[in-house]
C-alpha cells in the first residue's frame, strides 16, 4: 500500500510539471503565440534628402511610416523600398510598409534632375523668369490680367492648328495642378499655331520649388517627330522677395539749353516699363536734385534687360505735363535713350543727356 502511495504521489508531481511547462509563457511570444520579437529598421543617409521613420525598431506586422524631408531641389525621389520591396506612398506623400519578421534596411532610389529648355518641337523661351513671385503678376495676355506668371513656348513644326499638351508638377503642394493652364498662340490673322503660354496661377502657388514636365504635341501629325517635352525648374519666393539682376548706372542732364538754371531744383522720375509685380526692383523713382554747375546727375539701379523712360520738371514733384524734354543720347560704353526708352547694356555706365523746353 505504502508503495502505490508512493507511486501514485510521483506521478501526480510529473503530471504538475508538464502543465506548468506546457503553460509557461516564452519571453517572444503573446498570447496565441504572437511573435513580440522587435527587428531593427535602418535607413541608408544621403546629403540629397533626410529620412525620418516613426519607429527604429518594430515587432512583425507594425505599421511602419517614412517621412522625406530637405529633399534637393535636383533631386527626384523615384521609390522608396524596405529590403527590396517597394513602400506605399500616401496620400500626404509620405511612405508606409508593414513590417516582417526580420530586419529591415530602408533604400531611397532617386533621379538627379536637368532642366530640358529645348526638345523636339517645343521651346522655352530665353525671357521666361522661372523664379516666381507668390501673387505676382509677369508676360500676362494683357494688362489687366493680374495674378498670373506666364512661360512662353514657341514652336518649330509644320502646319499646326490642333495643340496637345500636358504640364504636370513634380510638387503639387508648390504648384498644384488647379494652378497650371496653357492656351495656344495663334500667328496674326491666322488659325495657325505658332505657340503657347503656360499659365501659373500665383494666388495658388506656395513657396518652394517644382519642376515642371511640359508636353506638347502638334495634333494635326501623328509621329514622335511631332512632339516635345520639356523639364524646367521652378522656384517660388514670397511677394517682394524676387531678385531680378540690377546694374549701377548713371545719368547725367544738361541743362545749359534753359535758363535760368544753376541753383533750381528739378524732379528727375525714372520707371522701368518692365518692371516685374512681386519682385523687390524698384518700379519707379523721383529724385528731387538742385542744378549745380548747369548739370543734374543720377544714379540708380538698373534692372538688365529693362526698357526705362525718363522725366524731368521744375520743382520739388513730378509734372506729367512738365515743359522739358530729355532727348536721345547715346554712348559707346554701353547706354542710350532712344525713341523715349533708356537702356543699358554695361554696369558703371554714365550717359550725358541734354534737355530743352519744349516749343
Amino acid at each position: 500500500m505504502k508503495n502505490f502511495r508512493r507511486a501514485l504521489t510521483i506521478m501526480l508531481c510529473l503530471t504538475l510539471g508538464v502543465l506548468v511547462v506546457a503553460c509557461g509563457n516564452d519571453d517572444n511570444k503573446g498570447g496565441g503565440g504572437a511573435d513580440k520579437t522587435e527587428y531593427n529598421i535602418t535607413a541608408e543617409e544621403s546629403a540629397y534628402y533626410t529620412v525620418s521613420l516613426s519607429a527604429a525598431k518594430a515587432v512583425k506586422d507594425t505599421l511602419i511610416e517614412i517621412n522625406l524631408t530637405d529633399i534637393a531641389d535636383n533631386i527626384e525621389i523615384v521609390a522608396v523600398e524596405y529590403n527590396g520591396k517597394s513602400c506605399q506612398k500616401t496620400a500626404e506623400g509620405k511612405y508606409t510598409f508593414t513590417m516582417p519578421a526580420e530586419n529591415v534596411t530602408i533604400t531611397v532610389k532617386t533621379r538627379v534632375l536637368e532642366a530640358v529648355t529645348e526638345d523636339g518641337i517645343a521651346k522655352f523661351d530665353d525671357k521666361n523668369l522661372t523664379t516666381v513671385a507668390k501673387g505676382g503678376t509677369f508676360n500676362a495676355p494683357s494688362i489687366i490680367d493680374k495674378n498670373m506668371w506666364c512661360f512662353d513656348i514657341v514652336f518649330d513644326t509644320h502646319y499646326m492648328t490642333i495643340l496637345k499638351s500636358e504640364i504636370t508638377s513634380s510638387d503639387n503642394n508648390v504648384v498644384p495642378a488647379d494652378a497650371i493652364e496653357v492656351i495656344k498662340v495663334e500667328e496674326d490673322d491666322s488659325t495657325i499655331i505658332a505657340g503657347a503660354k503656360v499659365i501659373i496661377d500665383t494666388a495658388k502657388i506656395n513657396v518652394g520649388t517644382a519642376w515642371l514636365t511640359m508636353y506638347f504635341k502638334n495634333g494635326n501629325i501623328s509621329g514622335a517627330a511631332n512632339e516635345g517635352t520639356l523639364l524646367i525648374p521652378v522656384t517660388i519666393v514670397e511677394y517682394g522677395e524676387l531678385q531680378l539682376p540690377a546694374m549701377n548706372e548713371t545719368v547725367i542732364l544738361d541743362l545749359t539749353s534753359i535758363s535760368p538754371y544753376e541753383g533750381q531744383q528739378f524732379t528727375v522720375r525714372i520707371a522701368d516699363y518692365d518692371y516685374v509685380d512681386g519682385s523687390c526692383n524698384f518700379q519707379r523713382e523721383d529724385y528731387v536734385l538742385t542744378c549745380a554747375n548747369g548739370e543734374l546727375t543720377v544714379t540708380f539701379d538698373y534692372t538688365a534687360g529693362h526698357d526705362y523712360w525718363i522725366r524731368i520738371s521744375y520743382g520739388a514733384e513730378d509734372n506729367y505735363q512738365t515743359t522739358l524734354t530729355v532727348k536721345d543720347g547715346y554712348t559707346s560704353a554701353g547706354g542710350e535713350l532712344k525713341g523715349g526708352w533708356l537702356r543699358f547694356e554695361k554696369p558703371d555706365v554714365s550717359l550725358e543727356l541734354d534737355v530743352e523746353e519744349q516749343a
